[in-house]
């Protein structure tokens, strides 16, 4: 999972756009990251990381790299 963490985190800090994509792609696979995790509990970890974007990028505005 460290690598995902890094993924997201480079994804996040550089280039939004690709984060958006490779989320939903990434999440649709059914038993991933685990089996125990629900498609609520997906859509949940979405939106957090989507709106933690957001409020970071309302008090520091940053360029893309795509």
């Amino acid at each position: 999972m460290d690598q995902f963490a890094e993924v997201l985190f480079s994804l996040n800090k550089h280039c939004f756009p690709l984060l958006t994509v490779w989320l939903k792609e990434v999440l649709q696979a059914a038993g991933f990251p685990s089996t125990r995790v629900t498609t609520e509990q997906k859509d949940t970890f979405t939106q957090q990381i989507l709106r933690y974007h957001t409020h970071v990028l309302a008090h520091s505005p940053r360029q893309c790299c795509c």
